[in-house]
């Protein structure tokens, strides 16, 4: 046995002095950083004095992000983490919600040094967040903004204790031996980011807890989050997701009978979704951590659902929701006098003005990602949401 096992690790690992190891593909440095995430901000040559989003996250479709490890004096830093929603997705490459709440606070606090820092990363979930907010706390934050949940669900396949155990050891080898890189590489050929869709399928044959069960690895995530903003002297608020369809609706005609087993994956996913927003209003109540509703924000609004939520199977908010979603964090700060008193603050000006100022000059960009998700739509046929959307690209495409 143990012999067996020498030679297994001679083999895998030996051949690391000859062999040179071959890059990762997108999907497993994806799921890589699901799985054991490395410094999500480093020392970037390029801009002295600075840190920035690591190279590798960039790659898989983040944004760049850069900023002084101190704050200068007076400044108040806000960090918002999360996952895709909190990244921007699809816009991610126009505008997100963390960039349209510092244009609010700059309206109606002008003068105060605010710097509001998008530190979230596409897929990335309560339990990467949770080394990445230790990171962050070196950084001198006052104010977390924590939008957890959906991103939970989206990878409790990979998350159960078998299954983790899997990957585990699946990115060691990738890392550490050329061998094991090389044969991964032969047997599926590098392609595309699809957030390791096939490895997903796979884990989703694998036995698993009930997600019910996943409740107190998951608040416990959200209490070790805001211990250690609490001990860099930060604040933590909570932010419920965005849903479809919103609470307490039903389930749009056709959802249900869809022809994929997918997508009956994709609809309990979604309840599962309802659950977790349970669950930090739960904790919120017990712990008395600050929390912004942002469902029931959503589900308030006067907007058009189809105008504010991308539907299923690709459920974040759409581009007047990301707005929304932004204004009701700044006037949820404005309420809680975060980081200045209610009386200081000037008024808030309307989602579709701070948005319609944003966006002037990025109609061209807007018009590509409405149909690329159309394409998208279409492709997983949903063809009423695939008119939709082509529909309004042309809008923009005429501006």
């Amino acid at each position: 046995m143990i012999a067996g096992c020498a030679a297994a690790a001679a083999l895998l690992w030996l051949p690391n002095f000859f062999i040179p190891k071959p890059p990762l593909s997108l999907n497993d440095l994806h799921l890589r950083w699901l799985i054991a995430p490395g410094e999500y901000f480093t020392a970037a040559p390029a801009r002295p004095g600075m840190v920035c989003t690591n190279p590798e996250l960039t790659a898989l479709d983040n944004g760049a992000e850069c900023f002084t490890p101190r704050k200068k004096p007076g400044t108040f830093r806000i960090f918002c983490v999360g996952g895709s929603t909190t990244r921007g997705w699809p816009f991610q490459h126009v505008i997100a919600y963390p960039a349209l709440l510092a244009a609010y606070l700059k309206k109606a606090l002008p003068g105060r040094e605010i710097e509001v820092i998008n530190a979230g990363f596409m897929a990335s979930d309560s339990v990467s967040d949770l080394p990445l907010v230790r990171e962050l706390a070196r950084y001198e934050p006052d104010l977390l903004l924590l939008y957890e949940g959906r991103a939970d669900v989206g990878n409790y396949d990979l998350r159960s204790a078998f299954s983790s155990r899997l990957l585990k050891i699946h990115c060691s080898l990738l890392r550490n031996s050329a061998v094991y890189g090389r044969l991964r590489l032969m047997l599926q050929p590098s392609a595309g980011l699809d957030h390791a869709r096939s490895v997903r399928l796979l884990l989703y044959l694998v036995p698993r807890a009930s997600f019910e069960g996943y409740k107190p690895f998951f608040l416990g995530n959200i209490r070790s989050m805001g211990a250690a903003a609490a001990a860099a002297g930060a604040k933590t608020v909570l932010l419920t997701q965005v849903t479809f369809p919103p609470a307490g609706a039903p389930v749009p005609e056709g959802v249900n009978g869809l022809r994929r087993a997918a997508g009956l994956e994709i609809t309990r996913r979604e309840a599962f979704v309802l659950r977790a927003n349970d669950w930090l209003r739960e904790f919120s109540a017990r712990e008395k951590v600050p929390l912004l509703d942002i469902a029931a924000v959503t589900e308030a609004a006067r907007e058009k659902e189809s105008d504010l939520i991308i539907p299923l199977p690709a459920v974040h908010p759409d581009l007047a929701g990301y707005c929304l979603m932004a204004r009701a964090a700044a006037q949820y700060l404005k309420s809680a006098g975060i980081p200045a008193p209610a009386r200081q603050w000037g008024e808030l000006p309307t989602a579709a003005g701070v948005c319609a100022a944003e966006l002037a000059f990025s109609h061209g960009s807007l018009k590509d990602t409405y149909l690329r998700l159309a394409d998208y739509f279409s492709a997983a046929g949903y063809p009423a949401a695939a008119k939709r959307y082509r529909t309004r690209a042309l809008e923009y495409g005429t501006q």
